[in-house]
Formats: structure tokens, sequence, C-alpha cells
């Protein structure tokens, strides 16, 4: 059932605490498969589920990252780094 431009559904927790996420919120906000990684929290009186972006491993940026052996990082630590060398060297 639709609400504005949002998605309402009621679902019941199951004996094991989970519930499922209808397939048309999965497809809005990008679930794609069993392996997509999410993010799940609460704020004040809300269970929060959002795709998982990952961000640079210094300073959790997720904003002009490159992949470097499989790990995210981005270009104003990558400076950062680069700077550090050069005063090292």
């Amino acid at each position: 059932m639709k609400k504005n431009d949002t998605y309402y559904d009621s679902r019941h927790v199951d004996e094991a605490g989970r519930i499922v996420i209808p397939k048309p919120m999965r497809d809005r906000i990008g679930i794609v498969s069993d392996k997509t990684p999410l993010e799940i929290y609460s704020e004040s009186d809300k269970i929060v589920i959002k795709v998982h972006t990952p961000g640079c491993v210094i300073c959790g940026n997720i904003e002009n990252t490159v992949e470097l052996k499989g790990k995210r990082v981005c270009f104003e630590c990558i400076e950062k780094l680069n700077k550090i060398r050069e005063i090292n060297s």
C-alpha cells in the first residue's frame, strides 16, 4: 500500500525476531540480493535499514573515494598520507 510517496506495509516479527522486507521496499532502496550489505540502527522510536555505502577506511567519507587493495580511501586522505610520506623521506 502506498502512502503519499512512501511505501507502507504492516508485518509481524517471527519467533526468531525476523521480519520480511516487502519486495517493493527492497527494490526502492536498492536491496538487490541477499548479499547486499545493510546498515541497521535505531533513531528514537524507529528502526532504520539502509544499504551500506562503504567509505574511506581512514575518515569514513563516502565521496571521492577509490579502492585500494579491497579498501576505500578518499582523495583527501591520500593527499595527507602523501604529505606525511614526503616529510618522512
